[in-house]
Protein backbone atom coordinates (compact mmCIF):
# COMPACT_ATOMS: atom_id res chain seq x y z
CA UNK A 1 0.00 0.00 0.00
CA UNK A 2 3.11 2.58 0.89
CA UNK A 3 4.42 1.20 -2.69
CA UNK A 4 0.92 2.38 -4.31
CA UNK A 5 1.22 5.87 -2.49
CA UNK A 6 4.51 6.62 -3.16
CA UNK A 7 3.79 5.95 -6.86
CA UNK A 8 0.98 7.85 -7.06
CA UNK A 9 2.40 10.71 -5.12
CA UNK A 10 5.20 10.87 -7.65
CA UNK A 11 2.91 10.53 -10.66
CA UNK A 12 1.24 13.89 -9.21
CA UNK A 13 4.19 15.43 -8.99
CA UNK A 14 4.88 14.86 -12.63
CA UNK A 15 2.14 15.59 -13.49
CA UNK A 16 2.21 18.78 -12.05
CA UNK A 17 5.61 19.47 -12.91
CA UNK A 18 4.69 18.82 -16.58
CA UNK A 19 1.93 21.66 -16.62
CA UNK A 20 3.49 24.14 -15.19
CA UNK A 21 6.85 23.54 -17.39
CA UNK A 22 5.66 22.16 -20.52
CA UNK A 23 2.03 21.84 -20.84
CA UNK A 24 -0.30 24.24 -22.76
CA UNK A 25 -0.62 27.08 -20.08
CA UNK A 26 2.88 26.85 -19.85
CA UNK A 27 3.30 27.89 -22.98
CA UNK A 28 1.13 30.89 -22.52
CA UNK A 29 3.40 32.18 -19.27
CA UNK A 30 7.01 31.76 -20.47
CA UNK A 31 6.78 31.10 -24.16
CA UNK A 32 10.46 30.44 -24.35
CA UNK A 33 11.23 28.81 -21.37
CA UNK A 34 8.33 25.76 -22.19
CA UNK A 35 9.47 25.58 -25.65
CA UNK A 36 13.05 24.42 -24.43
CA UNK A 37 11.88 22.23 -21.98
CA UNK A 38 9.57 20.71 -24.61
CA UNK A 39 12.52 20.63 -26.65
CA UNK A 40 14.42 18.55 -24.28
CA UNK A 41 11.84 15.95 -23.17
CA UNK A 42 11.71 15.06 -27.45
CA UNK A 43 8.19 16.73 -27.70
CA UNK A 44 7.06 19.32 -30.07
CA UNK A 45 7.59 22.58 -29.55
CA UNK A 46 4.70 24.41 -29.91
CA UNK A 47 2.00 25.56 -32.97
CA UNK A 48 3.84 25.68 -36.35
CA UNK A 49 6.47 22.77 -35.44
CA UNK A 50 6.56 19.63 -37.24
CA UNK A 51 4.32 17.08 -36.01
CA UNK A 52 5.13 13.48 -35.82
CA UNK A 53 3.61 12.71 -39.39
CA UNK A 54 5.32 15.50 -40.97
CA UNK A 55 8.69 14.42 -39.10
CA UNK A 56 7.64 10.53 -40.39
CA UNK A 57 6.68 11.80 -44.29
CA UNK A 58 9.31 14.54 -44.96
CA UNK A 59 12.17 14.03 -42.34
CA UNK A 60 12.39 10.35 -41.84
CA UNK A 61 14.15 7.70 -43.52
CA UNK A 62 11.01 7.11 -45.92
CA UNK A 63 11.70 10.11 -47.35
CA UNK A 64 15.11 9.16 -48.22
CA UNK A 65 14.26 6.16 -49.77
CA UNK A 66 10.92 6.98 -51.57
CA UNK A 67 12.11 10.83 -52.53
CA UNK A 68 15.36 12.59 -52.69
CA UNK A 69 17.95 9.38 -51.75
CA UNK A 70 17.23 8.11 -55.41
CA UNK A 71 17.91 11.90 -57.29
CA UNK A 72 21.89 11.76 -55.28
CA UNK A 73 22.15 8.14 -55.97
CA UNK A 74 20.65 7.32 -59.56
CA UNK A 75 22.29 3.95 -59.46
CA UNK A 76 20.75 2.16 -56.57
CA UNK A 77 17.33 0.81 -56.92
CA UNK A 78 14.45 1.97 -54.16
CA UNK A 79 15.12 -1.63 -53.16
CA UNK A 80 18.73 -1.00 -52.82
CA UNK A 81 18.24 1.96 -51.09
CA UNK A 82 15.90 0.48 -48.52
CA UNK A 83 18.46 -2.40 -47.47
CA UNK A 84 21.78 0.55 -47.41
CA UNK A 85 21.57 2.20 -44.52
CA UNK A 86 20.10 5.92 -45.20
CA UNK A 87 23.20 7.69 -44.35
CA UNK A 88 24.63 6.08 -47.83
CA UNK A 89 22.25 8.37 -49.78
CA UNK A 90 20.94 11.06 -46.75
CA UNK A 91 22.41 13.17 -44.34
CA UNK A 92 21.28 12.43 -41.05
CA UNK A 93 20.98 15.75 -38.93
CA UNK A 94 19.88 13.79 -35.55
CA UNK A 95 17.33 12.94 -33.66
CA UNK A 96 14.67 15.61 -33.17
CA UNK A 97 10.51 15.37 -31.65
CA UNK A 98 9.00 12.21 -30.71
CA UNK A 99 12.43 10.52 -30.99
CA UNK A 100 12.57 10.18 -34.69
CA UNK A 101 15.59 10.04 -36.48
CA UNK A 102 15.74 13.49 -39.01
CA UNK A 103 17.68 13.45 -42.63
CA UNK A 104 17.76 15.91 -45.19
CA UNK A 105 19.15 15.84 -48.86
CA UNK A 106 22.79 14.70 -49.58
CA UNK A 107 22.61 17.65 -52.38
CA UNK A 108 21.74 20.49 -50.35
CA UNK A 109 24.26 22.57 -48.99
CA UNK A 110 25.00 22.95 -45.45
CA UNK A 111 25.67 26.28 -43.25
CA UNK A 112 26.38 25.75 -39.27
CA UNK A 113 26.05 29.04 -37.14
CA UNK A 114 27.84 28.33 -33.51
CA UNK A 115 29.64 30.00 -31.34
CA UNK A 116 32.24 28.47 -29.99
CA UNK A 117 32.17 25.38 -27.35
CA UNK A 118 28.64 24.36 -28.90
CA UNK A 119 29.07 21.13 -30.43
CA UNK A 120 29.68 21.96 -33.58
CA UNK A 121 32.55 20.46 -34.49
CA UNK A 122 31.33 17.28 -32.99
CA UNK A 123 28.26 17.97 -35.12
CA UNK A 124 31.05 18.00 -38.69
CA UNK A 125 33.09 15.32 -37.40
CA UNK A 126 29.48 12.90 -37.34
CA UNK A 127 28.53 13.94 -40.87
CA UNK A 128 31.96 13.09 -41.95
CA UNK A 129 32.16 9.99 -40.77
CA UNK A 130 28.59 9.01 -42.25
CA UNK A 131 29.53 10.65 -45.94
CA UNK A 132 30.02 7.30 -47.96
CA UNK A 133 32.21 8.76 -50.80
CA UNK A 134 34.88 10.88 -50.66
CA UNK A 135 35.85 14.16 -47.90
CA UNK A 136 37.69 16.86 -47.77
CA UNK A 137 38.12 18.70 -44.36
CA UNK A 138 39.50 22.00 -43.09
CA UNK A 139 39.53 23.17 -39.35
CA UNK A 140 42.22 24.76 -37.09
CA UNK A 141 42.52 22.16 -34.58
CA UNK A 142 43.17 18.18 -35.13
CA UNK A 143 39.77 17.74 -33.60
CA UNK A 144 37.82 16.32 -36.70
CA UNK A 145 40.71 14.60 -38.04
CA UNK A 146 40.85 12.40 -34.99
CA UNK A 147 37.69 11.58 -34.17
CA UNK A 148 36.57 10.64 -38.08
CA UNK A 149 40.08 9.01 -38.36
CA UNK A 150 39.00 5.61 -37.10
CA UNK A 151 36.23 5.20 -39.60
CA UNK A 152 37.28 7.17 -42.64
CA UNK A 153 40.77 4.79 -42.88
CA UNK A 154 38.05 1.89 -43.56
CA UNK A 155 36.43 3.53 -46.84
CA UNK A 156 40.24 4.34 -48.20
CA UNK A 157 43.10 6.04 -48.48
CA UNK A 158 43.57 8.84 -45.36
CA UNK A 159 45.97 12.38 -46.68
CA UNK A 160 47.16 14.67 -43.57
CA UNK A 161 48.07 18.34 -44.67
CA UNK A 162 49.46 19.33 -41.04
CA UNK A 163 52.94 21.71 -41.97
CA UNK A 164 52.40 23.45 -39.10
CA UNK A 165 52.46 20.20 -36.95
CA UNK A 166 49.34 20.92 -34.71
CA UNK A 167 49.65 18.02 -32.23
CA UNK A 168 52.85 16.66 -33.42
CA UNK A 169 50.62 14.87 -36.49
CA UNK A 170 53.48 14.80 -39.54
CA UNK A 171 51.50 15.46 -42.80
CA UNK A 172 51.56 12.51 -45.24
CA UNK A 173 50.23 15.10 -48.37
CA UNK A 174 51.86 16.70 -50.53
CA UNK A 175 50.91 18.09 -54.08
CA UNK A 176 52.01 19.27 -57.57
CA UNK A 177 50.57 23.16 -57.71
CA UNK A 178 52.77 23.96 -60.68
CA UNK A 179 51.57 20.53 -62.48
CA UNK A 180 48.50 21.70 -63.04
CA UNK A 181 49.32 25.11 -65.27
CA UNK A 182 50.11 23.53 -68.57
CA UNK A 183 48.20 26.26 -70.28
CA UNK A 184 47.96 29.95 -69.81
CA UNK A 185 43.84 28.97 -68.93
CA UNK A 186 45.12 26.37 -66.24
CA UNK A 187 47.53 28.95 -64.91
CA UNK A 188 45.13 31.76 -64.65
CA UNK A 189 43.03 29.88 -62.49
CA UNK A 190 45.47 28.70 -60.02
CA UNK A 191 46.99 32.23 -60.20
CA UNK A 192 43.30 33.38 -59.39
CA UNK A 193 42.99 30.34 -56.05
CA UNK A 194 46.75 31.67 -55.11
CA UNK A 195 45.45 35.89 -54.74
CA UNK A 196 42.20 35.24 -54.05
CA UNK A 197 42.76 34.95 -50.17
CA UNK A 198 44.70 38.21 -50.12
CA UNK A 199 43.49 41.45 -49.06
CA UNK A 200 45.97 43.06 -51.98
CA UNK A 201 48.29 46.42 -51.92
CA UNK A 202 46.71 49.60 -50.47
CA UNK A 203 44.51 51.70 -52.72
CA UNK A 204 42.43 50.39 -55.42
CA UNK A 205 42.73 46.66 -54.48
CA UNK A 206 40.70 45.03 -57.07
CA UNK A 207 43.07 46.97 -59.99
CA UNK A 208 46.24 45.80 -57.87
CA UNK A 209 44.50 42.03 -57.64
CA UNK A 210 43.34 41.71 -61.27
CA UNK A 211 46.65 42.96 -62.54
CA UNK A 212 48.68 40.72 -60.20
CA UNK A 213 46.61 37.86 -60.86
CA UNK A 214 47.47 37.96 -64.68
CA UNK A 215 51.41 38.55 -63.92
CA UNK A 216 51.32 35.68 -61.60
CA UNK A 217 50.01 33.18 -64.20
CA UNK A 218 52.60 34.03 -66.20
CA UNK A 219 55.12 33.31 -63.81
CA UNK A 220 53.00 29.69 -62.88
CA UNK A 221 53.25 29.02 -66.72
CA UNK A 222 57.24 29.62 -67.53
CA UNK A 223 58.00 27.60 -64.24
CA UNK A 224 55.44 25.00 -65.26
CA UNK A 225 56.96 24.60 -68.42
CA UNK A 226 60.59 25.51 -67.85
CA UNK A 227 60.79 22.42 -64.88
CA UNK A 228 60.91 25.21 -62.09
CA UNK A 229 59.40 25.14 -58.70
CA UNK A 230 57.90 27.44 -56.55
CA UNK A 231 60.76 28.65 -55.09
CA UNK A 232 61.78 29.97 -58.43
CA UNK A 233 58.59 31.32 -59.12
CA UNK A 234 58.63 33.56 -55.53
CA UNK A 235 62.80 34.17 -56.87
CA UNK A 236 61.40 35.83 -60.01
CA UNK A 237 58.59 38.02 -58.26
CA UNK A 238 61.39 39.24 -56.17
CA UNK A 239 63.10 40.30 -59.49
CA UNK A 240 66.05 37.58 -59.18
CA UNK A 241 66.48 35.69 -62.07
CA UNK A 242 63.58 36.65 -63.76
CA UNK A 243 65.28 36.39 -67.21
CA UNK A 244 64.62 32.70 -66.88
CA UNK A 245 60.91 33.02 -66.62
CA UNK A 246 61.05 35.57 -69.93
CA UNK A 247 62.99 33.08 -72.04
CA UNK A 248 60.59 30.47 -71.64
CA UNK A 249 57.67 32.47 -72.69
CA UNK A 250 59.11 34.11 -75.27
CA UNK A 251 60.00 30.60 -76.87
CA UNK A 252 55.98 29.52 -75.89
CA UNK A 253 55.38 32.73 -78.15
CA UNK A 254 52.39 34.25 -75.97
CA UNK A 255 53.40 37.70 -76.38
CA UNK A 256 50.68 39.38 -74.30
CA UNK A 257 51.94 37.25 -71.57
CA UNK A 258 55.18 38.32 -72.08
CA UNK A 259 54.89 41.70 -71.72
CA UNK A 260 52.81 41.24 -68.63
CA UNK A 261 55.61 39.55 -67.03
CA UNK A 262 57.81 42.67 -68.43
CA UNK A 263 55.64 44.85 -66.56
CA UNK A 264 55.73 42.81 -63.52
CA UNK A 265 59.59 43.49 -63.70
CA UNK A 266 59.87 46.81 -64.03
CA UNK A 267 60.79 49.96 -61.17
CA UNK A 268 57.66 51.86 -60.93
CA UNK A 269 55.41 51.55 -58.03
CA UNK A 270 52.33 50.04 -59.88
CA UNK A 271 54.83 47.30 -60.65
CA UNK A 272 55.80 47.01 -57.01
CA UNK A 273 52.01 46.72 -56.36
CA UNK A 274 51.09 43.66 -58.41
CA UNK A 275 54.51 42.06 -57.17
CA UNK A 276 52.99 42.70 -53.70
CA UNK A 277 50.34 40.77 -54.02
CA UNK A 278 52.33 38.24 -55.82
CA UNK A 279 54.28 37.85 -52.44
CA UNK A 280 51.23 37.84 -50.09
CA UNK A 281 50.06 35.16 -52.22
CA UNK A 282 53.63 33.23 -52.59
CA UNK A 283 55.22 33.98 -48.51
CA UNK A 284 54.29 30.15 -47.56
CA UNK A 285 57.18 29.25 -49.70
CA UNK A 286 59.85 30.72 -47.76
CA UNK A 287 58.58 29.00 -45.08
CA UNK A 288 60.31 25.39 -44.96
CA UNK A 289 57.52 23.02 -43.30
CA UNK A 290 54.60 25.31 -45.77
CA UNK A 291 56.91 24.96 -48.97
CA UNK A 292 56.94 21.34 -48.13
CA UNK A 293 53.34 20.15 -48.85
CA UNK A 294 53.83 21.62 -52.72
CA UNK A 295 56.30 19.32 -54.25
CA UNK A 296 57.48 19.15 -57.94
CA UNK A 297 56.61 15.35 -59.28
CA UNK A 298 54.01 14.77 -56.71
CA UNK A 299 51.41 12.06 -57.34
CA UNK A 300 48.09 12.90 -55.61
CA UNK A 301 45.33 12.64 -58.48
CA UNK A 302 41.94 14.20 -58.34
CA UNK A 303 40.29 11.12 -60.25
CA UNK A 304 42.38 8.19 -58.08
CA UNK A 305 41.15 10.24 -55.13
CA UNK A 306 37.53 10.37 -55.61
CA UNK A 307 37.36 6.73 -56.74
CA UNK A 308 38.93 5.64 -54.05
CA UNK A 309 37.00 7.59 -51.55
CA UNK A 310 40.03 8.90 -50.17
CA UNK A 311 39.84 11.36 -47.29
CA UNK A 312 42.24 14.89 -47.40
CA UNK A 313 42.02 16.34 -43.95
CA UNK A 314 43.59 19.85 -43.49
CA UNK A 315 44.95 21.06 -40.31
CA UNK A 316 45.04 24.88 -41.25
CA UNK A 317 45.90 27.94 -38.91
CA UNK A 318 42.86 29.33 -37.47
CA UNK A 319 43.91 33.15 -38.50
CA UNK A 320 42.80 34.92 -41.54
CA UNK A 321 46.57 36.14 -42.68
CA UNK A 322 48.23 33.38 -41.79
CA UNK A 323 50.71 32.50 -44.72
CA UNK A 324 49.24 29.44 -45.02
CA UNK A 325 46.01 30.53 -45.90
CA UNK A 326 46.48 31.07 -49.99
CA UNK A 327 47.80 27.65 -50.35
CA UNK A 328 45.42 26.08 -48.12
CA UNK A 329 42.52 27.47 -50.89
CA UNK A 330 44.37 26.69 -54.14
CA UNK A 331 44.47 23.18 -52.95
CA UNK A 332 40.70 22.93 -52.24
CA UNK A 333 39.82 25.25 -54.75
CA UNK A 334 41.46 22.72 -57.33
CA UNK A 335 40.23 18.95 -55.88
CA UNK A 336 36.78 21.02 -55.99
CA UNK A 337 37.17 22.28 -59.82
CA UNK A 338 38.78 19.11 -60.84
CA UNK A 339 36.07 17.16 -59.27
CA UNK A 340 33.07 18.97 -60.68
CA UNK A 341 35.21 18.53 -64.26
CA UNK A 342 34.96 14.36 -63.70
CA UNK A 343 31.18 14.67 -62.22
CA UNK A 344 30.44 16.40 -65.03
CA UNK A 345 32.12 13.91 -67.33
CA UNK A 346 30.34 10.94 -65.24
CA UNK A 347 27.07 9.00 -66.50
CA UNK A 348 24.88 10.57 -64.57
CA UNK A 349 26.62 14.08 -64.87
CA UNK A 350 27.59 14.10 -61.22
CA UNK A 351 29.69 12.36 -58.74
CA UNK A 352 28.33 9.34 -57.15
CA UNK A 353 28.85 9.51 -54.06
CA UNK A 354 29.20 12.97 -53.74
CA UNK A 355 32.20 14.99 -52.38
CA UNK A 356 31.71 16.17 -49.15
CA UNK A 357 33.65 19.43 -48.80
CA UNK A 358 33.38 20.01 -44.91
CA UNK A 359 34.68 23.17 -44.24
CA UNK A 360 35.18 24.41 -40.55
CA UNK A 361 35.70 28.48 -39.78
CA UNK A 362 35.03 28.77 -43.00
CA UNK A 363 36.25 32.36 -43.64
CA UNK A 364 39.43 31.91 -41.80
CA UNK A 365 41.25 28.48 -42.52
CA UNK A 366 39.92 27.64 -45.80
CA UNK A 367 38.56 30.86 -47.65
CA UNK A 368 37.36 29.55 -50.82
CA UNK A 369 35.24 31.69 -53.65
CA UNK A 370 31.92 30.41 -51.29
CA UNK A 371 29.44 32.49 -53.24
CA UNK A 372 30.55 30.87 -56.33
CA UNK A 373 31.02 27.59 -56.00
CA UNK A 374 27.81 27.00 -54.25
CA UNK A 375 25.76 27.86 -56.96
CA UNK A 376 26.91 25.13 -59.77
CA UNK A 377 28.30 22.46 -57.67
CA UNK A 378 25.42 20.46 -56.25
CA UNK A 379 24.70 19.48 -59.42
CA UNK A 380 28.04 18.30 -60.18
CA UNK A 381 28.15 16.15 -56.86
CA UNK A 382 29.71 18.06 -54.66
CA UNK A 383 28.72 19.40 -51.19
CA UNK A 384 29.84 21.79 -48.90
CA UNK A 385 29.10 21.89 -45.05
CA UNK A 386 30.66 24.68 -43.55
CA UNK A 387 30.96 26.73 -39.97
CA UNK A 388 30.84 30.62 -39.06
CA UNK A 389 30.65 31.95 -36.17
CA UNK A 390 28.15 34.48 -37.54
CA UNK A 391 26.68 36.66 -40.58
CA UNK A 392 29.11 39.27 -39.58
CA UNK A 393 32.21 36.38 -40.40
CA UNK A 394 31.09 35.60 -43.62
CA UNK A 395 30.32 39.59 -44.26
CA UNK A 396 33.78 40.39 -43.64
CA UNK A 397 35.68 37.93 -46.01
CA UNK A 398 32.73 37.94 -48.57
CA UNK A 399 30.62 41.11 -48.31
CA UNK A 400 27.23 42.04 -47.28
CA UNK A 401 25.72 40.56 -51.14
CA UNK A 402 28.00 37.62 -50.38
CA UNK A 403 26.79 36.51 -47.19
CA UNK A 404 23.21 36.87 -48.39
CA UNK A 405 24.42 34.75 -51.51
CA UNK A 406 25.70 31.86 -48.92
CA UNK A 407 22.64 32.23 -46.59
CA UNK A 408 20.44 31.22 -49.94
CA UNK A 409 22.13 28.67 -51.41
CA UNK A 410 22.87 26.19 -48.28
CA UNK A 411 19.60 24.06 -48.07
CA UNK A 412 19.85 23.28 -44.31
CA UNK A 413 20.81 25.71 -41.68
CA UNK A 414 21.95 24.55 -38.57
CA UNK A 415 21.59 26.86 -35.99
CA UNK A 416 23.05 26.06 -32.43
CA UNK A 417 22.15 27.95 -28.96
CA UNK A 418 24.52 30.59 -27.79
CA UNK A 419 24.69 33.01 -30.58
CA UNK A 420 24.17 36.95 -29.70
CA UNK A 421 24.46 37.68 -33.35
CA UNK A 422 21.26 39.67 -34.25
CA UNK A 423 21.06 39.19 -38.17
CA UNK A 424 21.53 35.21 -37.27
CA UNK A 425 18.45 35.60 -35.04
CA UNK A 426 16.22 37.65 -36.63
CA UNK A 427 16.54 35.59 -40.02
CA UNK A 428 16.08 32.64 -38.40
CA UNK A 429 12.58 34.08 -36.85
CA UNK A 430 11.62 35.33 -39.58
CA UNK A 431 12.12 32.16 -41.89
CA UNK A 432 8.89 30.37 -40.73
CA UNK A 433 6.95 32.95 -40.15
CA UNK A 434 3.97 33.93 -37.64
CA UNK A 435 0.76 32.06 -35.76
CA UNK A 436 -2.08 33.64 -34.35
CA UNK A 437 -2.10 32.93 -30.26
CA UNK A 438 -4.61 34.53 -28.41
CA UNK A 439 -5.69 36.81 -31.60
CA UNK A 440 -1.92 38.15 -31.53
CA UNK A 441 0.91 37.41 -33.91
CA UNK A 442 3.36 35.44 -32.80
CA UNK A 443 6.61 34.22 -34.52
CA UNK A 444 6.64 30.18 -34.87
CA UNK A 445 10.07 30.52 -33.44
CA UNK A 446 10.90 33.29 -31.11
CA UNK A 447 14.10 34.84 -31.52
CA UNK A 448 15.17 34.16 -28.15
CA UNK A 449 14.63 30.55 -28.27
CA UNK A 450 16.99 30.50 -31.02
CA UNK A 451 19.81 31.87 -28.81
CA UNK A 452 18.31 29.66 -25.38
CA UNK A 453 18.69 26.45 -27.14
CA UNK A 454 19.30 23.26 -25.39
CA UNK A 455 22.89 22.23 -25.19
CA UNK A 456 23.49 19.98 -27.98
CA UNK A 457 20.84 21.06 -29.67
CA UNK A 458 20.27 22.79 -33.13
CA UNK A 459 17.43 24.68 -34.85
CA UNK A 460 17.09 23.42 -38.56
CA UNK A 461 15.87 25.22 -41.41
CA UNK A 462 15.73 23.52 -44.17
CA UNK A 463 14.72 24.24 -48.11
CA UNK A 464 10.72 24.83 -48.10
CA UNK A 465 10.04 22.93 -45.17
CA UNK A 466 7.14 25.26 -43.12
CA UNK A 467 7.51 23.51 -39.93
CA UNK A 468 10.29 24.36 -37.59
CA UNK A 469 12.49 21.38 -36.46
CA UNK A 470 14.90 20.74 -34.04
CA UNK A 471 17.63 17.66 -33.45
CA UNK A 472 19.78 16.17 -30.94
CA UNK A 473 23.37 16.52 -31.90
CA UNK A 474 25.32 13.53 -31.88
CA UNK A 475 28.45 13.61 -29.68
CA UNK A 476 30.81 12.30 -32.71
CA UNK A 477 33.49 10.57 -29.71
CA UNK A 478 30.49 7.70 -28.86
CA UNK A 479 29.67 7.55 -32.92
CA UNK A 480 33.73 6.77 -33.31
CA UNK A 481 33.76 4.30 -30.33
CA UNK A 482 30.71 1.94 -31.68
CA UNK A 483 32.28 2.18 -35.23
CA UNK A 484 35.40 1.20 -33.99
CA UNK A 485 34.01 -1.64 -31.99
CA UNK A 486 31.59 -2.81 -34.84
CA UNK A 487 34.50 -2.63 -37.32
CA UNK A 488 37.09 -4.76 -34.52
CA UNK A 489 41.10 -4.05 -34.80
CA UNK A 490 42.28 -2.67 -38.06
CA UNK A 491 43.93 -5.02 -40.59
CA UNK A 492 47.31 -4.56 -42.47
CA UNK A 493 47.52 -1.61 -44.53
CA UNK A 494 46.99 -1.51 -48.33
CA UNK A 495 48.88 1.68 -49.34
CA UNK A 496 51.71 3.51 -47.41
CA UNK A 497 52.16 7.37 -47.73
CA UNK A 498 56.06 8.40 -46.29
CA UNK A 499 55.90 11.28 -43.76
CA UNK A 500 56.57 14.64 -45.51
CA UNK A 501 60.08 16.27 -44.43
CA UNK A 502 60.47 20.36 -44.30
CA UNK A 503 62.35 21.52 -47.45
CA UNK A 504 64.84 23.56 -48.07
CA UNK A 505 64.33 27.55 -46.94
CA UNK A 506 64.67 30.11 -50.00
CA UNK A 507 67.84 32.25 -49.40
CA UNK A 508 68.04 35.52 -51.23
CA UNK A 509 71.54 35.40 -53.04
CA UNK A 510 73.94 37.93 -53.65
CA UNK A 511 73.42 40.31 -56.12
CA UNK A 512 76.02 38.74 -59.07
CA UNK A 513 74.67 34.99 -58.63
CA UNK A 514 72.34 35.31 -61.05
CA UNK A 515 75.12 36.75 -63.15
CA UNK A 516 75.61 33.34 -65.35
CA UNK A 517 72.50 31.48 -66.91
CA UNK A 518 71.08 29.44 -64.48
CA UNK A 519 69.81 26.23 -65.34
CA UNK A 520 66.12 24.66 -64.48
CA UNK A 521 66.43 22.18 -61.98
CA UNK A 522 65.19 18.53 -62.77
CA UNK A 523 61.76 17.50 -61.63
CA UNK A 524 62.06 14.62 -59.86
CA UNK A 525 60.12 12.52 -57.26
CA UNK A 526 61.86 12.64 -54.14
CA UNK A 527 62.42 8.92 -52.41
CA UNK A 528 63.26 7.56 -49.43
CA UNK A 529 66.72 7.30 -47.83
CA UNK A 530 68.47 4.12 -49.73
CA UNK A 531 68.88 1.17 -47.60
CA UNK A 532 71.42 -1.22 -47.21
CA UNK A 533 70.91 -2.57 -50.94
CA UNK A 534 71.24 0.93 -52.38
CA UNK A 535 67.11 0.65 -53.48
CA UNK A 536 64.75 3.10 -51.70
CA UNK A 537 63.36 2.21 -48.50
CA UNK A 538 59.59 1.54 -48.30
CA UNK A 539 58.12 4.43 -46.29
CA UNK A 540 56.44 3.19 -43.01
CA UNK A 541 52.62 3.54 -43.32
CA UNK A 542 51.06 5.92 -41.44
CA UNK A 543 47.33 4.99 -41.79
CA UNK A 544 45.32 1.60 -42.03
CA UNK A 545 42.65 0.91 -44.40
CA UNK A 546 40.07 -2.52 -43.58
CA UNK A 547 39.44 -5.11 -46.50
CA UNK A 548 36.40 -5.16 -48.35
CA UNK A 549 34.93 -8.08 -45.91
CA UNK A 550 35.62 -5.65 -42.66
CA UNK A 551 34.21 -3.05 -44.29
CA UNK A 552 31.08 -4.46 -45.00
CA UNK A 553 30.70 -6.27 -41.99
CA UNK A 554 30.94 -3.00 -40.44
CA UNK A 555 27.88 -1.47 -42.19
CA UNK A 556 24.73 -1.05 -40.07
CA UNK A 557 21.69 0.96 -40.66
CA UNK A 558 21.19 4.66 -38.92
Amino acid sequence: MTALASLAALAAVTWFVYRRRVGSKALGKDRVKAMTWRIRLFHTAGPGWCGFWELFWRWGRYAAVMSHGGRVRPSLTRWQRFRQPAVNYAVRLGRGAWFRKSYSRMEDHIIRFAPPRTGKTASLATHVMDHPGPVITSTSRPDLHNLALGKRRRLGPVYLLNPLGVDNEPSTFTIDLLGTCTSEQAAYRMADWLTGATEGAGGNTAWFEDAGTMSLSGLLLAASIGGYTMHDVFRWNARQGHQEALEVLRKHGNVNLTGMVVRLMESDRTAAGYRDVIFHSLKWTVIPELAAADRRGSTFNVDKFLRENGTLNIISAGDGRSALTPFVRAVVSYCAFQAGQIGMASPHNRLEPPLLASLDEIAITCPVDLPSMLSDSAGKGIMFDCVAHSMGQLEERYGKYGADAIWNACGVKVLFGGSADPDVLDRASRAFGSITIDDRDEPKVPAALVRAMPDWWALIIRTNRPGAHAVRIRKAWKEAAKADRRAGPPVQAIEEHAVIQAAEPFRPADEDIYAEPVSPPQVHRDLAPAGPSGHPERPRPTWHTASTANRNSSTKKH
